[in-house]
């Protein structure tokens, strides 16, 4: 992962909770639970995380916004046109890298000979 995006992630104060945040791009929640000292963290698809003390919470986005960030720079390299080797394909064009089938002995049968 490119160390300018992961630096770029911050904490904020969101209300009770926290969020975490780069530039306008929002990654996850962490708000306080119904028990006193826990929290949880929102998941992608919305649901919440299972009841932990902040420190583990924050850990679970952080986590997650990371392995997002890394994906997404994973994506951007292999499409990368800098990356892609010219068009030219595997052979220099010398010649054909298939044999003919006349120089390899087969013969095709012709209409309406036995097929040997």
């Amino acid at each position: 992962m490119s160390t300018d995006r992961a630096a770029s992630l911050a904490w904020k104060r969101d209300g009770s909770g926290w969020r975490l945040s780069a530039g306008h791009r929002r990654f996850g929640v962490v708000s306080p639970a119904k028990q006193p000292g826990m929290w949880q963290s929102k998941k992608p698809d919305g649901s919440q995380s299972d009841i932990a003390n902040i420190s583990w919470s924050k850990n679970a986005v952080l986590t997650a916004a990371e392995r997002e960030l890394e994906f997404e720079d994973r994506q951007r390299r292999a499409i990368d046109p800098a990356n892609c080797p010219e068009n030219g394909g595997v052979s220099d064009g010398s010649r054909s890298p298939v044999r003919g089938n006349r120089r390899a002995g087969i013969r095709r049968p012709k209409p309406g000979e036995a097929a040997s």
